[in-house]
């Protein structure tokens, strides 16, 4: 659309907010590179809305194609350039879009599946502002009321997973000592090797998310300037979009250090 775009996404491993800052990253690093423009692109923050796929999948695919249609920037799904409607008639699939599944949905053949995704289609250019998509519960669920109970179950046990637990920066540097295969005395020396450098931004980052410690305190135990430490767990969160595996073995790191640690609640004064 002329200044939003609206994406599908399955996710899976990776977080949403992982995939979409790489996204809205790369894609404000490409435009300021090639218009010589600078600063952000983008107008606050996505709005992310949770759907049931067995109900919504093939209603939202339609709802999105016909988009540019309803709002008369073109007359036909199959004339917008932006659109992934196309792989969905070439019954392919490319590096963003999945056509397959849905279109196995509507038919085991390939032929026939996109036959009726096509009359699917069709059957929906007369098809106006559709209210029920706009119903969201809880400013984020698009799904009836089961789904909805089912999926904040699902979310109070993540939550609970990911939070702070009463921990100390010398267990951190175990565990990273143990993963990385180095000597805790390497990770505190005051050398500045880029190893040592690297994994002492791994040790903060742990501290940080796993036990909530801060930036300054876990800078003050290592002996480093919170600034530059500061810089140095940017760089690895930037890496960790970018590389899988370094992503995966933060996750282990985080997995470890929580594993059989008590909660640590925050204590507020009523």
């Amino acid at each position: 659309m002329p200044n939003h775009v609206h994406l599908l996404i399955q996710q899976r491993e990776i977080p949403l907010s992982k995939i979409m800052q790489g996204i809205m990253q790369s894609y404000a690093m490409y435009h300021n590179r090639k218009y010589g423009k600078t600063g952000h692109l983008f107008q606050g923050r996505y709005k992310a809305i949770l759907c049931d796929k067995d109900a919504y999948l093939l209603e939202l695919i339609r709802y999105l194609h016909l988009n540019p249609v309803r709002g008369n920037i073109v007359g036909m799904p199959d004339k917008s350039i932006w659109s992934s409607h196309k792989a969905y008639l070439d019954a392919r699939n490319t590096e963003l879009v999945d056509a397959e599944f849905p279109l196995s949905i509507m038919a085991a053949n390939k032929k026939a599946a996109v036959a009726a995704y096509k009359n699917f289609m069709n059957d929906g250019l007369n098809i106006g502002h559709v209210d029920e998509f706009y119903n969201v519960k809880e400013q984020i669920y698009l799904g009836d009321d089961e789904f909805v109970e089912e999926i904040e179950n699902r979310t109070k046990k993540t939550k609970e997973r990911s939070l702070p637990v009463e921990l100390a920066m010398d267990e951190v540097v175990q565990e990273v000592s143990r993963l990385y295969k180095v000597p805790p005395e390497e990770i505190k020396d005051r050398s500045r090797c880029r190893e040592g450098a690297r994994l002492r931004a791994v040790v903060v980052y742990a501290a940080m998310e796993a036990g909530g410690i801060s930036m300054t305190e876990a800078a003050r135990y290592l002996g480093r300037d919170p600034s530059t430490i500061s810089i140095a767990v940017k760089q690895l969160k930037k890496a960790a979009i970018d590389d899988k595996t370094i992503d995966k073995r933060l996750s282990l790191i985080l997995s470890r250090i929580r594993k059989g640690r008590k909660i640590k609640y925050q204590i507020n004064k009523v």
